[in-house]
């Protein structure tokens, strides 16, 4: 009986698998007419993007649901651990390859706006007194504007347009960008916690420690390195920004982790 269970198991698996696959065509499909008719309607993406987003999490819901109330009753020992390890694999492959796709989907939407963006920036405005045409300083942000002519002060906010790309295109090129290097954080996370519970829970090496913090702090790295090239940050606060990110992460080994406590030359629990 436990042998047809395991069978029934991978058989369910590989449906869940096809279907995520319809699921991506209709998405393809989906953002790229999208995409081709206005790449400016923000509103009908996330709604599209929610959608999709939606389905996704139901397949993965549906394995952990099968696996709970009709594969694990069945089995125990290897037979048991084999599975666990199938739903963690079709589940971790689903969520991670479902992560690179809504990046792609999203920067492939900025990519489209990019052409309609560029000239507007060069757009200049009119004096709301006098009609005089003014330049702005920083097309991307709301600022007064004194006309040379008149000396009325103009309050100018970028266009619409300018405002939906440079609202979410640093987001969302930064963190396609940064993928890889969450996973890594991941793929070193997963290997710590196998070396550690094949310890009966030994606490975690400084070694081990040391090369997160490194995994991590070039995450934010490359996140905000990508983020400044389309919103610029001063050199400054782009550091200020990486550190504000890596705050938590030290707070947290500084409660947690005797390890590293010691390393930093504080009093361990």
């Amino acid at each position: 009986m436990s042998q047809e269970t395991v069978q029934r198991w991978e058989g369910f698996i590989t449906k869940i698998n096809g279907r995520y696959q319809e699921v991506l065509a209709e998405a393809d499909a989906g953002f790229a007419d999208l995409i081709a008719s206005d790449p400016t309607d923000t509103i009908t993406y996330g709604n599209a993007m929610m959608g999709i987003h939606a389905r996704v999490l139901g397949l993965t819901k549906m394995l952990d649901d099968t696996y709970q109330n009709q594969v694990s009753p069945q089995l125990s020992g290897q037979e048991e651990k084999h599975c666990r390890d199938r739903l963690d694999a079709a589940r971790n492959g689903i969520d991670g390859d479902w992560e690179r796709r809504k990046a792609n989907y999203e920067t492939n939407i900025y990519r489209a706006l990019w052409p309609r963006v560029q000239p507007l920036m060069q757009k200049g405005v009119r004096c709301t007194n006098c009609g005089r045409e003014l330049r702005l300083s920083n097309p991307t942000c709301v600022e007064a504007i004194t006309c040379p002519g008149c000396r009325t002060v103009n309050q100018v906010a970028p266009d619409p347009i300018v405002s939906t790309y440079f609202g979410g295109a640093p987001h969302a090129f930064a963190q396609a960008a940064a993928i890889p290097k969450r996973e890594a954080v991941e793929a070193q996370r997963k290997r710590a916690n196998e070396w550690r519970k094949a310890r009966d829970w030994a606490d975690e090496p400084i070694e081990s420690l040391l090369e997160w913090e490194k995994l991590e702090r070039d995450y934010w790295t490359t996140y905000y390195a990508t983020h400044s090239s389309i919103s610029p940050l001063s050199d400054a606060s782009r550091q200020e920004y990486i550190e504000s990110r890596m705050r938590p992460f030290y707070e947290n080994l500084e409660r947690c982790e005797d390890a590293w406590r010691k390393h930093k030359g504080l009093a361990t629990r």
